[in-house]
């Protein structure tokens, strides 16, 4: 009798233990579902925090050509 209980026990013992499996692998992947989540919000955070230039001093990219020594290579028409 004891033999037919020990197998018993162990079926037990394996059916938790495969019931814990698919928890883990459910919660896994309920994890990086919310870790896909948050690194979205967190990109979004840190758009919203990026301080927006006024139109102003937006650059239309004409500014460096004319900067620095630049501006003597444009007065002399050596570019």
């Amino acid at each position: 009798m004891t033999i037919q209980r020990d197998r018993n026990r162990l079926r037990q013992v394996k059916i938790k233990m495969a019931v814990k499996r698919e928890d883990i692998a459910r919660l896994r992947k309920e994890i990086a579902e919310l870790n896909a989540e948050a690194n979205e919000l967190n990109g979004r955070l840190a758009s919203a925090q990026t301080p927006q230039k006024p139109e102003s001093e937006i650059s239309t990219g004409t500014e460096s050509i004319f900067s620095g020594s630049n501006i003597f290579a444009a007065r002399n028409g050596s570019f």
